[in-house]
């Protein structure tokens, strides 16, 4: 499991110090200065069909880039949408402000730098305290409190998030349950934030697993305000 999770370490990090080469490995931040939206196209062109327009902002993982053409996907379980946008428009979270890490412990990490601060705990995965669907040799999880599974591959989940706090000077937010229910196994040490001082938005950018079941989660933060998640398992 080490191993495994030094692989995914390394592949973050070379992700996050390169500009948009051709395997990219990370959460973008897709914005247009001239429009309100993004194209995503089918196809690595220009004349590629346009399957959906995201709007300026909208966080997805980039996964490679084809000439000028970056290779992105987003959504949750059954709706994981994927396509192309041109590499002018991709904005890697790396590229932020990075609020650092000041200390952490086996089940906490505190990150601060230019009056934020970030607190994220983990704790201990209960079983007693939720439900669960098995597939029909009952050996798999399926699911937990009728949501996907993310960060096993199948197996019961060891650890999950408790808390992310941030403070912003002297006002305080604590991110909903929904933000962090059915993230599993969450790895402190993989964790990153990132702040984009234009848009008052906070990025915390995370790899988790258990060994196996990796993913990759992005929460965001704007203007003081839990926004959205966006979860990928790219590998």
């Amino acid at each position: 499991m080490k191993l495994f999770q030094n692989i995914f370490a390394a592949l973050f990090m070379l992700a996050g110090s390169s500009c948009l080469a051709q395997d990219i490995m990370e959460f973008v931040v897709v914005n247009d200065a001239k429009d309100s939206f993004v194209n995503l196209r089918a196809d690595a062109s220009a004349k590629g069909k346009v399957v959906q327009k995201l709007a300026n902002g909208t966080v997805v993982y980039a996964l490679s880039q084809k000439d000028n053409w970056i290779s992105v996907e987003f959504g949750e379980g059954k709706k994981v949408m994927s396509g192309y946008i041109y590499k002018s428009f991709a904005t890697l979270l790396p590229t932020f402000k990075e609020i650092k890490l000041n200390a952490n412990t086996t089940n906490s990490a505190f990150f601060t730098g230019d009056g934020i601060a970030v607190t994220i705990t983990k704790g201990k995965f209960i079983k007693d305290k939720h439900t669960y669907t098995y597939s029909k040799d009952n050996n798999i999880v399926e699911t937990i409190d009728g949501k996907e599974i993310w960060g096993t591959d199948g197996t019961m989940p060891t650890t999950q998030y408790t808390n992310v706090t941030i403070t912003f000077g002297e006002q305080k937010v604590e991110l909903p349950q929904t933000a962090l229910q059915n993230l599993f196994n969450p790895n402190l040490d993989d964790t990153h934030v990132y702040y984009d001082s234009t848009t008052d938005t906070l990025y915390i950018a995370a790899v988790n697993s258990d060994g196996a079941g990796g993913y990759c989660a992005a929460l965001i933060i704007q203007d003081k305000k839990y926004k959205v998640r966006v979860v990928d398992t790219p590998f």
